[in-house]
């Protein structure tokens, strides 16, 4: 890991509610929790916690496909 942690109950709230406007296919609401997520805990502890461990959870995808 790159950064300082993000307290593991922060990371767990975020990956929620970006997986439910994800479920929701709300690409405002997924740029705003990310956009404030970045703006609380920066840019790359957001990354580290939050979206690749999201990304990287998704069925039948690979980095690659996610990418395009």
């Amino acid at each position: 890991m790159l950064t300082e942690p993000m307290p593991a109950d922060a990371v767990g709230a975020a990956r929620k509610r970006l997986a439910v406007a994800a479920e929701d296919l709300d690409a405002n609401r997924i740029a705003a929790l990310v956009r404030d997520l970045a703006a609380d805990a920066g840019v790359a502890p957001v990354w580290e916690r939050v979206c690749r461990p999201l990304l990287g959870g998704l069925r039948g995808q690979s980095a690659t496909e996610i990418a395009t």
